[in-house]
């Protein structure tokens, strides 16, 4: 089966078994594919790992569920069948874990592929619509208070650092854009 066919197909079971939250949903998954592939695209990442990279994407958050720490064993747990079914090697699906594994949080990526997944899961750190996107992470979380999120979110975005080159590149001055922000709205420097 063709990469190609098997990302659409990994696509379209996402789409189905995803959880239907204003963040965790088939919409994040397609951010971090569409991130991941914006990081690999002009650099030396070989193909095979550009093709585990993008199937991680898309089956990262297959199951999330507020408030549990499982979620990315969970989602590996689920995705395992779907990856032997679709015909990747047993070396490919545990890669994939691995890729997975690499994105719960703290992140504590072990390598370069590890490295630019989490990025791609927290590209939006850095990106124009880091405010709209905080805002569907706040009503998924169920946060009332608008300034308790924002101090939080200056918090983590302060003690964040892109893990991979591209990121810092691509992101670095967004995220401090963002930070700026949060700043000003908080009325802190």
């Amino acid at each position: 089966m063709e990469e190609k066919e098997r990302i659409q197909i990994l696509k379209g079971i996402s789409k189905a078994l995803m959880p239907k939250l204003p963040y965790h949903n088939f919409s994040h998954a397609l951010e971090v594919l569409r991130a991941v592939n914006e990081y690999t695209r002009d650099s030396e990442v070989q193909e095979q790992d550009r093709k585990l990279l993008r199937a991680a994407a898309i089956i990262h958050d297959l199951v999330y569920e507020i408030g549990r720490s499982d979620n990315e064993e969970r989602s590996i747990e689920l995705a395992q069948p779907i990856l032997q079914g679709l015909g990747y090697s047993t070396w490919e699906q545990e890669q994939i874990r691995k890729l997975i594994l690499a994105t719960k949080m703290p992140q504590q990526p072990s390598n370069e592929l590890e490295q630019l997944i989490c990025d791609a899961d927290l590209d939006n750190l850095g990106r124009e619509y880091f405010f709209e996107r905080g805002e569907r992470i706040r009503e998924e979380l169920g946060v009332v208070d608008g300034g308790d999120w924002y101090r939080k979110q200056l918090s983590f975005l302060r003690g964040h650092e892109y893990h991979s080159e591209i990121a810092r590149k691509l992101r670095s001055k967004g995220k401090e854009g963002n930070i700026k922000e949060l700043e000003r709205r908080l009325g802190v420097s």
